[in-house]
């Protein structure tokens, strides 16, 4: 099979016979941007394609560390110090800031191009929805969910 060597997101480079998921996921993500004539018109801005990917990963291994960190005592990766669930919890969160860093600025410009202020609007309001019904407030009512 023929050596695939692919850069994604100021990456090392991936060099294996098959591809890797986060080529598989950047390819679907090119795939849904030029089926809806989305894709950046800056070519830096092509960039948010494998930052999308990468961050896909980096968020299950995000996940994994707070369950590590939260983790019991008497489990195996509560018996690990805290330090190390701690300095392991860091640099997850640390991995994914930088990659959302990295696409927060052409995202905004796809949906500027795609909505304009009004799209821009939109995904403010979306965030602080997706924000307040994490806590448990009811975004219909402004109240709390029973038990929060």
């Amino acid at each position: 099979m023929k050596k695939v060597g692919i850069m994604i997101s100021g990456q090392t480079q991936l060099s294996r016979g098959t591809r890797g998921r986060a080529v598989r996921t950047a390819d679907r993500i090119d795939q849904t941007l030029r089926r809806f004539d989305a894709l950046p018109k800056w070519n830096s801005d092509r960039s948010v394609i494998g930052d999308l990917a990468v961050l896909e990963l980096h968020a299950q291994q995000l996940s994994k560390a707070i369950r590590a960190f939260a983790a019991s005592p008497k489990s195996r990766e509560g018996r690990r110090t805290f330090e190390d669930r701690l300095l392991d919890l860091q640099a997850q969160f640390e991995n994914v800031a930088e990659i959302c860093r990295d696409a927060r600025s052409p995202l905004k410009r796809i949906v500027l191009s795609r909505m304009g202020v009004e799209g821009r609007a939109e995904s403010l309001l979306r965030g602080i929805t997706s924000g307040m019904e994490a806590v448990g407030i009811n975004t219909r009512s402004g109240r709390r969910a029973k038990g929060k």
